[in-house]
């Protein structure tokens, strides 16, 4: 993070809780094809969530995704080793909540990216769709037989059984009005399975202590949601929280130092209740 990018106003409004996110914590880089620009980053004083002052329906701005590491074709196979058992635990969670197999069940995939969640879905007989903003993947994915939209549907064909957002969420402009899509293609019963990043944690550590949050720590999204933010999102778009996942499985990443951030923060979170895992699962239903 540099502080080249001052302050231009008295920051955003909060995408999770909407209160104004007043403090300023200086400014990152974005990755453009061409170039970079400097965004400010501000931190919610009320949840805690960390906002990037950017508008990512911006053209010119989507520009980024086209070029980033998850989006490339040379790099799908390293993903779908990392991911595969991932989406293993992911379906067992949706089997789990909603308490019969996938056979039949209609299913939303928010930010399918090369479809591989759509493959394993179609594979336990479910119905599965996609929405994905990047076009090349959708290209990609329907040319392999899915059904991807670019957004989520304003009037599907039919409801949804199921909705999962998994490290998607965070690239909307406006997480609450992406939810309220969400809660209205559900079926009556119907869950939304959602997966975001745990690092506000860190960066409220790193901040205290006077260390620049790098760009790298940051990533790429709009938002970093705060545990607190992302229940009061969920609670204002209208969708009941079941239950929060800390303790994920399934992953196999090649870097032996990131296997072992994931096995040592989750025998902290196990056995000290200490919420500073990569990620967090989230269970929820449509409020009646």
């Amino acid at each position: 993070m540099t502080d080249r990018l001052a302050p231009t106003n008295l920051g955003t409004m909060c995408g999770a809780c909407g209160q104004r996110a007043d403090e300023w914590i200086g400014s990152i880089p974005f990755y453009l094809p061409d170039h970079d620009i400097d965004t400010q980053i501000w931190r919610c004083l009320g949840c805690g969530t960390y906002s990037r002052l950017i508008d990512l329906e911006d053209p010119a701005l989507k520009r980024h995704f086209d070029v980033a590491s998850y989006t490339s074709a040379e790099r799908e196979a390293r993903f779908r080793a990392v991911r595969t058992g991932y989406f293993v635990y992911i379906a067992g969670l949706l089997e789990q909540t909603l308490d019969r197999p996938l056979k039949g069940a209609c299913i939303l995939d928010v930010g399918t990216a090369y479809g591989h969640f759509l493959e394993l879905l179609k594979e336990r007989g479910a119905i599965p769709e996609g929405v994905e903003i990047v076009a090349a993947l959708r290209a990609r994915g329907t040319e392999r037989g899915h059904v991807i939209h670019d957004c989520v549907p304003d009037n599907p064909s039919q409801k949804y059984d199921a909705v999962t957002v998994i490290d998607s969420l965070y690239y909307t402009n406006d997480p609450l009005a992406t939810l309220h899509r969400i809660r209205e293609v559900l079926t009556p019963g119907g869950c939304v399975l959602l997966r975001v990043t745990n690092r506000t944690w860190l960066f409220d550590l790193l901040h205290t202590l006077g260390v620049v949050i790098h760009r790298d720590r940051f990533g790429d999204s709009k938002y970093n949601f705060s545990p607190e933010g992302m229940l009061q999102l969920l609670d204002r778009a209208g969708l009941r929280v079941e239950e929060v996942i800390w303790d994920e499985r399934g992953k196999a990443d090649p870097r032996w130092m990131i296997r072992w951030y994931y096995k040592i923060s989750q025998l902290l979170c196990r056995h000290l209740s200490l919420r500073v895992t990569p990620g967090m699962l989230i269970v929820a239903r449509r409020s009646a």
